[in-house]
């Protein structure tokens, strides 16, 4: 047993390090491939076209080129690369956060290693997608790690006097690089670098050491990096689709300022007052004046990062825009924070404000995993869907909405990204289509997915054509049920002869105005039809199921409607135009259609 403890303390730094890396390779397989992941992968020819493919988005919609062509890199990879080289760069950035903000590098302090991954698994707004989420990770995580690497450059010179291992040219050259790079990374958070750097550069000077060249080569990269992605055309096309873009400046600012201040009240109050806690602490003790100096210019950093945004068209809710600003104060933080606690008066302060953060951590972290979890299981569960209604046949299924994990961090998969929605023809659904090997796909919502259309048969819902719909159904033993209710603008000729070769007792002539009705078609039996002028109503027992079919139509909007209900539940689409609800012979729901009648056209949905 001595043995084995000998050799955990021996081994404690890799033990921790490596156990940090598999949990985050778990976590990141429990992401799968979710929004912006699917759009870029067909914005990305190939390997040799990356470039070209991210000039075009430069010109178009967005400047970050260096993390986006990093995205575009990987997601012409299998997922699996990116699982276990995600997790390694996490890694690294927790350990250049710990060499900033760690004054003795003799020992490896583990204690404050690991509360380095707690704050950032409690702060970061939105872990899973600046983390976990792949396009997000190579904007925020991968971009990240690019600045905090620049950053750290400058902290080792000022606090260690160390320069780069190169000869002056080459150092002028690789800062240089670096800083461009750095500069390309993230609007806010590379403008947030460039203060930091300033700062340092300061400090450097009040230290009297000496001013290098690569020290100003570096800023320089940067500055012309954030100028080369903050003036990409894209940005102006792109700032068009939010209607702050509008605003003057005045407007933008005060607003801005307001709805930022309030976010950070709502979302980031205990990170505000960890820090001034902190800071009160490190002043009260008179603990490393110089590192507390430093802690400031990255709250500075921070906070700027933040309130630029109050210029910015869009990102002022807590979310991924807040990445770079929230990673200073951590930062920040941390370098107020003793590499050891102490048995000392001071010491006992920072015991206490640790044992309530690993209590907070240990909670969150037990209910995040397991919205991570279940979010795995509800986009695989949409995923099967689509696979199981391709082998079917049908090229044009419907998934539901999301709704789950709402207010929830940790999974990336939430309503704040660019799901497969209701429109068919956006741009996300299209290169969902595509992925899938599918004509089309949108979605409805999780309830009507799970009452009609989970179960539902993949022939019907792969029929868009009215006709060929309605000549399906005659030719089948399914039972219809009929609900209608619109003006004599929303029911042509052809349209009405269709409907009466299903129910062949029905009046066209009441077609002519303002018309509804309910009818039941079943086989080898007669249909059902209730077809009054103003009002109908149909009912009876199917498959020891109680089916009820409600229609009106008069002058008052709120007596327009066609119904239809099993079990007290509505199962139909409940709009103007002909609702339609087709059954199995044992009761169960195999789809549910809207056909309405316009200038256009005769159209069917879900």
């Amino acid at each position: 047993m001595n043995r084995i403890i000998d050799s955990v303390c021996k081994h404690k730094k890799m033990i921790v390090i490596v156990s940090v890396y598999l949990v985050m390779v778990i976590l990141n397989f429990l992401t799968p491939l979710i929004a912006d992941d699917i759009e870029y992968m067909y914005k990305t020819t190939s390997f040799s076209t990356i470039l070209h493919d991210e000039y075009l988005q430069y010109m178009n919609w967005t400047g970050r080129s260096v993390v986006h062509i990093i995205a575009r890199l990987f997601l012409l990879m299998p997922k699996v690369v990116f699982n276990f080289m995600n997790p390694l760069i996490y890694v690294l950035l927790t350990l250049l956060i710990y060499k900033i903000s760690t004054k003795d590098h003799k020992n490896f302090y583990v204690f404050k290693y690991l509360m380095i991954n707690l704050l950032i698994w409690l702060f970061i707004p939105t872990f899973g997608q600046t983390i976990l989420w792949e396009t997000g990770a190579a904007n925020y995580l991968w971009g990240g790690i690019i600045i905090v690497s620049f950053l750290f450059l400058y902290h080792r010179y000022y606090t260690k006097g160390q320069e780069l291992p190169f000869n002056q040219p080459l150092q002028i050259i690789f800062m240089t690089i670096l800083g461009i790079l750095a500069g390309w990374c993230n609007e806010n958070t590379s403008g947030g670098a460039i203060l930091v750097v300033l700062g340092y550069l300061y400090f450097i000077y009040k230290e009297k050491r000496p001013m290098k060249a690569w020290l100003f080569t570096g800023l320089g990269g940067a500055i012309f990096g954030l100028l080369m992605m903050v003036a990409a055309p894209g940005n102006a096309i792109r700032a068009t689709y939010f209607d702050r873009s509008t605003w003057s400046f005045a407007r933008k600012l005060y607003t801005g300022v307001f709805g930022i201040t309030r976010t950070l009240y709502e979302n980031s109050l205990q990170l505000f007052i960890l820090t001034a806690i902190l800071i009160a602490l490190g002043i009260i003790f008179n603990q490393h004046k110089n590192w507390f100096r430093l802690s400031y210019v990255y709250i500075l950093a921070g906070l700027a990062t933040i309130y630029v945004l109050s210029l910015s068209p869009t990102g002022l809710n807590w979310g991924r825009s807040f990445f770079g600003g929230a990673l200073y104060i951590i930062i920040a933080m941390l370098l107020e924070w003793p590499d050891k606690l102490s048995k000392t008066t001071a010491g006992s302060f920072y015991s206490v404000i640790s044992a309530v953060l690993i209590v907070q951590f240990l909670f969150t972290f037990v209910i995040g995993a397991n919205g991570i979890v279940q979010s795995y299981r509800d986009i695989n569960e949409q995923y099967r869907y689509v696979e199981n209604q391709k082998k079917q046949g049908n090229l044009n299924p419907l998934i539901a909405d999301f709704n789950a994990n709402e207010g929830m961090p940790y999974p990336a998969y939430s309503s704040a990204l660019s799901h497969v929605g209701a429109n068919i023809d956006s741009q996300v659904n299209r290169s969902n289509a595509k992925y899938f090997g599918l004509e089309t796909i949108r979605s409805v919502s999780k309830n009507d997915w799970n009452t009609i259309y989970k179960n539902g048969d993949p022939t019907l819902m792969n029929i868009w054509d009215y006709k060929e719909y309605l000549k399906e159904l005659a030719d089948s033993d399914y039972t219809v049920l009929i609900s209608g209710a619109g003006t004599s603008q929303q029911m042509n000729e052809s349209l009405a002869a269709d409907i009466a070769k299903l129910l062949p007792e029905l009046d066209l002539q009441q077609f002519t105005q303002g018309w509804n009705f309910s009818g039941i078609r079943q086989a080898d039996q007669d249909p059902i039809l209730s077809q009054n002028e103003n009002y109908n109503a149909v009912g009876q027992e199917f498959a020891e199921k109680q089916v009820s079919m409600s229609s009106s139509f008069t002058p008052y909007e709120e007596q327009q409607f066609s119904r239809i209900k099993i079990d007290g539940t509505d199962v139909s689409r409940n709009k103007t135009g002909i609702n339609i609800v087709v059954l199995s012979k044992d009761g169960k729901i195999l789809d549910a259609v809207n056909i309405l009648s316009t200038e256009q056209g005769v159209t069917i949905s879900r």
